[in-house]
């Protein structure tokens, strides 16, 4: 009996000091998720970072005049010069410096996806299955990123800066309704406009002014002409995908390259959960036919749910108030995987 209540007291132990290595573990992970990180362009332009999913983001628009190897990019002010030019150009919107200081520059695609680089070293101009890798992780099934104008249904919103009163609040089209982004996902994206082209003889028609849309190119050209980009508008909650001209002038995004990103080990993980973010309940998918224990913490650590799960379910998650929580396997290898609740 003694032996039998020392193995047991053993066991107890074991198990507490196991759960006290992981929380060490969840916790780090939080401090470098939390940790203000930066990056730095060739011009010495500052940009800070957010982590979404396995994918760290520059939360600010590109404004850099210079490739990575210190070639300038030519400016283009005159609208017909910049619809037939088919190599590297910038400009501000309205050709006005003051809304680069807010929204960045815009760029042709051949300067966005030059071969000298316009991302600093560790950094690209994220393809267009990382764009849908991005929708994905905030709640857009996979059938509806693969099709093209606009989807989804409130992924656009976890984008888009909050509110409507500074950088969101151009009416684009008579008759709607400016809605308020949530910025669920932290992107803080800015309505930051376009370059097209209509008539060169009056002012900034080839401009689509600042506060109504935004628009991010992606390196992914399905031809000689046209690249895909993304499309976020001030009425619309959702996301646009299209496939334009290379000539027009879009902002920049900037994701870091998966071998040098601080979520480098996420790339194997066996766990999904979506939606993400969710208001009432979460899918967790497991990538194995064996029962898992599956745990879900808070962010502080705490140890809110215990769970068994094969192969996937559905959880609700009425019951916890708006935040940021983290799931983990038990006994698994892999880091704690983020979700929203809204």
């Amino acid at each position: 009996m003694i032996y039998l209540n020392l193995t047991l007291l053993k066991m107890k132990i074991a198990q507490k000091m196991k759960n006290t290595i992981y929380l060490f573990c969840l916790l780090a992970f939080l401090v470098s998720n939390s940790r203000a990180q930066t990056v730095t362009d060739y011009d010495g332009n500052i940009y800070n970072t957010v982590t979404i999913g396995t994918q760290v983001w520059t939360k600010e628009n590109l404004n850099v005049k210079h490739y990575r190897n210190g070639d300038p990019i030519t400016e283009i002010k005159d609208s017909v010069a910049w619809v037939n030019q088919k190599t590297g150009a910038w400009c501000y919107n309205e050709n006005k410096p003051s809304n680069g200081l807010v929204y960045g520059i815009l760029y042709n695609w051949y300067a966005a996806n030059d071969s000298r680089k316009i991302a600093p070293v560790g950094w690209h101009l994220p393809t267009d299955e990382e764009w849908k890798t991005l929708e994905m992780f905030l709640g857009m099934p996979k059938a509806t990123a693969d099709m093209d104008q606009y989807r989804g249904t409130k992924e656009g919103n976890a984008l888009k800066e909050p509110g409507t009163t500074t950088h969101w609040t151009l009416d684009c089209c008579a008759g709607h309704v400016p809605n308020a982004g949530t910025n669920s996902s932290g992107f803080t994206a800015f309505g930051g406009g376009f370059r097209w082209y209509f008539n060169a003889g009056i002012p900034y028609r080839s401009f689509s002014p600042p506060t109504g849309n935004a628009q991010f190119w992606t390196s992914t050209a399905p031809n000689d002409s046209t690249a895909w980009l993304r499309h976020l508008c001030v009425y619309h909650e959702d996301i646009f995908r299209a496939n334009w001209k290379k000539t027009n002038g879009s902002s920049i995004r900037l994701v870091k390259d998966a071998t040098t990103g601080i979520n480098e080990s996420y790339s194997n993980w066996e766990m999904k959960v979506y939606p993400n973010p969710a208001t009432e309940t979460i899918i967790i998918s497991i990538h194995s036919n064996e029962e898992q224990q599956i745990q879900i913490f808070n962010s502080l650590g705490m140890l809110l749910k215990e769970i068994s799960i094969t192969h996937s379910k559905e959880i609700s998650i009425t019951d916890l108030p708006g935040g940021i929580y983290f799931i983990q396997i038990i006994d698994g290898l892999q880091q704690p995987q983020k979700f929203i609740k809204q």
